[in-house]
């Protein structure tokens, strides 16, 4: 992989999350991880493909975002997608999808490892860790990143739209980067 990957995903991305979890800005660490699960999908779109919608959303989820079998709840493309909607668009935890009944609601727990799901209790509710949501992202991150090398098309496809996300650049770096790439 390109030192790229390793800027914009490694050291841009995932340390944003991982720096936001170590200073209890566990919101933020939440949100950010819904937008780079949009970013991770926005880089999985098919050739052709610009912007991301909510299939592409749901595929990467289902592809990737697992939780460990001992969990007593097993993420749900549809769950997760409207989790995001709630908390990136409402600023709460129900979305659209929830509210007629299409999706669970998330609600959020630190400093437990497992989700909390009791479907005879309360079948629309699950309590989610959000240490282990996010160490399970990670995860799915990883998984993303071996497909990508295994996969010359998906890989072609990484590499044609990396570039474009957003990352913050030193003063140095940038001057580097106009002289070589005309920025």
């Amino acid at each position: 992989m390109s030192e790229l990957y390793k800027e914009i995903i490694g050291d841009s991305i995932l340390k944003d999350i991982i720096d936001c979890l170590k200073n209890d800005k566990l919101t933020v660490a939440m949100m950010l991880t819904y937008c780079a699960m949009d970013a991770m999908a926005f880089l999985a779109l098919p050739k052709g493909q610009d912007f991301v919608e909510k299939k592409n959303f749901m595929a990467w989820i289902r592809r990737y975002m697992k939780a460990d079998a001992s969990q007593p709840y097993q993420y749900q493309p549809i769950d997760v997608y409207s989790a995001r909607c709630g908390l990136i668009h409402n600023y709460g935890a129900e979305s659209a999808l929830s509210k007629c009944g299409k999706s669970k609601i998330f609600i959020y727990s630190y400093g437990r490892k497992n989700h909390i799901f009791k479907p005879t209790v309360k079948p629309n509710i699950v309590i989610i860790s959000v240490d282990t949501f996010i160490s399970d992202f990670l995860t799915a991150v990883n998984r993303f990143l071996v497909d990508i090398e295994k996969d010359y098309d998906l890989r072609n496809r990484v590499d044609s739209r990396l570039k474009g996300l957003f990352r913050v650049i030193s003063e140095s770096d940038l001057g580097k980067k106009v002289d070589k790439e005309g920025v």
